[in-house]
């Protein structure tokens, strides 16, 4: 049990690169051991020298998990035999103790993390159902799940054990697209909307641009369509909007391509009657900024155990998931997410 005034004890499950992405936010690491393994993660050594950015306070990690292969983007020394659990755990100076099972991880901390940088969310459920079971606060890294089903499960499960979860996107955290929103009120009503995503390495991509869009345009979607070679590549979003001065609603295209810079960017466009407006790229130099964003709800929700977003909202962004996929499959028709939600789990079309 959690003493008021300690960190909040954090186990780690899949130590790849969002374990380390993520870590850095709070725990303490040897820069050259992190540039060594996670070279990825520079981006926090540019922003904590040049920028003054600090680690987020009120956290330990403490434990950490993962019996997975080899995770693409660790880099290793040549004859190096340890597991990812273990090269993570040795870049952070409070050396993190290394689990064998879900189980040990899930005793003695506070707060189950479930990072994930590339595995799209297929195993989420797995991961994730020991330390719900046991009534401990839990995140699990974008993708929630790989479809709806899982989705409507974990959250099912965490009511179920009266704990809270929280599954989100550093897009739909990051403060930049609330300083864009805020700038609507310049071309009020907004009718259309476009984000560029990034799409090729799967939904683990595509969820940002899906969650970006519900971040800055709103939920409330009716119908989706979707098209495109790559899967979920063009997302057409249709919200419905009782304004005379917007009789056909409001159209929000979610493009993910192969094209992913600058350093992995994405960025909104807005167009009304009277004009346009453009976001900041949103990439690597400021994703931190959701990164603390994430914390920050975790950190509460532990403190009161209470969800910190809509269960609603995030599954509403998988029921777009799943009505995109039924779009595309069927020839781009609009698919309603009314009818998405009437589907049992059991009759969902295989992810």
């Amino acid at each position: 049990m959690r003493t008021e005034g300690n960190p909040i004890r954090v186990g780690m499950i899949r130590c790849d690169v969002h374990a380390c992405w993520y870590g850095l936010l709070f725990a303490p690491a040897d820069e050259d051991l992190t540039l060594r393994h996670f070279p990825q993660c520079q981006y926090y050594f540019y922003y904590r020298h040049q920028l003054k950015f600090g680690m987020v306070p009120g956290f330990k990690l403490t434990k950490v998990y993962d019996p997975f292969p080899v995770h693409d983007g660790i880099t290793r020394d040549e004859g190096d035999t340890r597991s990812n659990a273990e090269v993570l755990s040795e870049i952070f100076l409070d050396k993190p103790e290394v689990c064998e099972s879900l189980d040990e991880l899930s005793e003695g901390v506070d707060l189950v993390f479930i990072a994930d940088c590339l595995e799209n969310g297929r195993d989420h459920l797995e991961l994730a159902t020991p330390g719900l079971e046991k009534g401990l606060p839990t995140f699990v890294d974008k993708p929630f799940a790989h479809g709806l089903a899982d989705v409507r499960a974990m959250i099912e499960l965490a009511k179920r054990n009266d704990t809270p979860i929280l599954s989100t996107s550093l897009l739909r955290m990051n403060p930049k697209g609330d300083e864009y929103r805020s700038r609507f009120a310049e071309i009020d009503p907004v009718g259309m909307g476009v984000v560029k995503g990034v799409g090729f390495t799967g939904l683990n991509a595509t969820i940002h641009g899906l969650s970006l869009a519900q971040h800055v345009f709103g939920g409330g979607v009716d119908w989706v369509q979707s098209m495109g070679v790559l899967p979920l590549e063009f997302v057409r979003l249709h919200q419905p909007r009782e304004s005379p001065d917007l009789p056909h609603g409001v159209d929000v295209c979610v493009i993910s391509s192969y094209l992913q810079g600058p350093n992995c960017g994405y960025r909104c466009e807005a167009y009304s009657k009277v004009g346009s407006i453009h976001s900041e790229w949103i990439n690597d130099y400021n994703f931190p900024l959701g990164g603390i964003a994430v914390l920050e709800k975790l950190r509460k929700m532990v403190e009161t155990r209470e969800p910190q977003m809509p269960y609603e909202s995030m599954l509403e962004l998988f029921e777009i998931v799943e009505a995109a996929r039924i779009s595309q499959e069927q020839g781009s028709q609009p698919v309603h997410l009314r009818d998405v939600r009437a589907m049992r789990s059991e009759d969902l079309p295989e992810a």
